[in-house]
């Protein structure tokens, strides 16, 4: 029987296909002022189409507005359908990343994640909570939102939800210890959960049911990566190793984590689809002793159904790829019908092993370019980093470092880095560390365009470390394969000898 009978995903696409067809695009009015702005200051707009997006928050179609000198920026958009998100962005000044005019800068959205549906006139006064710095850009935590208009009520009820789970306590010795003596699960985001849904639900008559769940889910299943990887190493330090006890625990843990968390999952909520993904991985790495990307997803389609079934296995092949990862999707892209989802398959093409990788041409530390092609006939190892990022850090101290070492005298492979770094001086920074780089690799610098460079945006992957070998053809031959990615250097090695030795 499947695990998530997905009514809400059949009750989504009627909805949808009903409302479609007596509808008419309308425009969609968004008012913006922010109290850290001022007349000639530019602000932009990055506006989905649905109310679920596999990335909510990440730059795209952008539309730049220019303050005006009442200090407002207005954006109007004809409607690509009948409701979906938008954020709203600008550049905040910070320490950590140098822009093109000397002064530190990134680009970040002060309004996340909000709502829209056709016809809104809506409005937002964005105020800087008073002892924030003008160098803090965190919308859960330096600004308050008020919305006015056709459309402010949802916003409302959102932000007022998104309050109430911040300002409730974490529990965070729960955080370090997830389950109890009997492996009864304990959510450190108990209080804050109970505190939303508290406000979500007394609010509840006055909301859509669409953007209901959308909450709802939102609200319950955020901050999965802190909740499984904690529950990973618990199972490391204090299951993993003793028969009896991972019996226990095997019998124990999933009722626990059904009962809390399978009863809201929605297609409509990003953070839901995050959630059951990071489930499946959990589940196979404690069943079977390593986490096997087929497997999981092999999982993801026995369990669930419709839509989100569609949206999970649409996001899991952007995670860890399995090792037929080609054959899989052209077959899921055959029989997907969520637009969302087919969407996102598609920009995953472009990882297919046997392509060709994007050419890049890019600086090192001393100016000097370099070419994908002058490494022809050669294996290429490309890992894409940033500073600052723990996971890269690990990748390389763990696995990466070992390997580069066991190849330093062999010229028949070639160890690439590509920063995410937006700033030069940060970059070289990062490199003179030691943490994420060595000298054994040729480390390349992306002009001072960060992730936006083709060299980086060209693959559609919005996470680091991302890793990429490329064959002796000059063809992809793994991307964000586990068989890369695993933190086993005795693994890495191995893989790279035997493409070095292939024929």
């Amino acid at each position: 029987m499947k695990r998530i009978i997905s009514v809400l995903s059949l009750v989504f696409m009627v909805a949808g296909f009903c409302n479609a067809q007596s509808f008419e695009r309308a425009a969609v009015s968004i008012t913006v002022r922010l109290s850290d702005s001022g007349p000639g200051d530019s602000l932009y707009l990055s506006f989905k189409p649905d109310v679920f997006d596999f990335e909510v928050n990440e730059p795209s179609g952008f539309i730049k507005q220019i303050v005006g000198k009442n200090g407002e920026a207005r954006f109007v958009i004809p409607a690509p359908g009948l409701r979906g998100r938008f954020a709203v962005w600008r550049y905040f000044s910070v320490d950590t990343v140098e822009g093109e005019s000397g002064r530190s800068k990134v680009l970040y959205p002060f309004v996340p994640d909000a709502f829209w549906e056709a016809g809104d006139a809506l409005a937002v006064n964005v105020e800087r909570y008073k002892g924030t710095s003008k160098k803090n850009f965190s919308a859960a935590h330096d600004f308050h939102y008020s919305y006015f208009g056709k459309g402010a009520e949802k916003n409302n009820i959102k932000f007022k939800v998104d309050s109430v789970y911040n300002q409730a306590k974490y529990l965070s010795d729960r955080s370090l210890r997830p389950f109890d003596e009997k492996y009864n699960y304990q959510d450190p985001h108990e209080n804050q959960i109970a505190a939303g849904k508290q406000a979500l639900d007394s609010l509840k008559d006055n909301l859509d049911p669409v953007f209901y769940q959308a909450i709802n889910a939102d609200l319950i299943y955020r901050g999965s990566q802190i909740r499984f990887t904690m529950m990973k190493k618990f199972f490391d330090e204090k299951v993993k190793t003793d028969p009896i006890r991972k019996e226990q625990f095997l019998n124990q843990y999933d009722v626990n984590l059904a009962a809390q968390f399978g009863a809201d999952a929605s297609p409509l909520s990003f953070e839901s689809v995050r959630y059951f993904y990071r489930k499946a991985c959990f589940d196979d790495y404690v069943q079977n002793g390593s986490l096997d990307p087929g497997r999981v997803i092999k999982t993801l389609t026995e369990n669930y159904e419709g839509v989100l079934q569609e949206r999970l296995i649409a996001y899991a092949l952007g995670e860890k790829i399995p090792s037929n990862f080609n054959e899989l999707l052209k077959n899921t892209l055959a029989k997907t019908k969520d637009p969302v989802s087919l969407a996102r398959l598609k920009k995953l093409e472009i990882r297919r092993k046997g392509l060709s990788p994007f050419p890049f041409n890019l600086p090192d530390a001393s100016g000097k370019y370099v070419k994908l092609e002058d490494f022809k006939g050669k294996l290429v190892f490309v890992d894409f980093w940033y500073t600052g990022c723990g996971g890269c850090a690990g990748y390389f101290s763990t696995t990466l470092s070992k390997a580069e070492e066991h190849f330093k005298d062999n010229d028949n492979i070639v160890f690439v880095t590509i920063t995410a770094d937006t700033g030069k001086s940060l970059w070289l920074k990062g490199v003179k560390t030691g943490k994420y780089v060595s000298d054994k690799s040729i480390n390349l610098f992306t002009e001072g365009k960060g992730d936006k460079h083709p060299a980086i945006a060209h693959y559609n992957f919005n996470s680091f470390p991302s890793l990429m070998l490329i064959d002796k053809e000059g063809k992809i031959q793994e991307f964000n394969s586990e068989a890369l990615a695993k933190r086993d250097p005795d693994n890495l090695i191995r893989v790279l000898q035997e493409a070095i030795e292939k024929e």
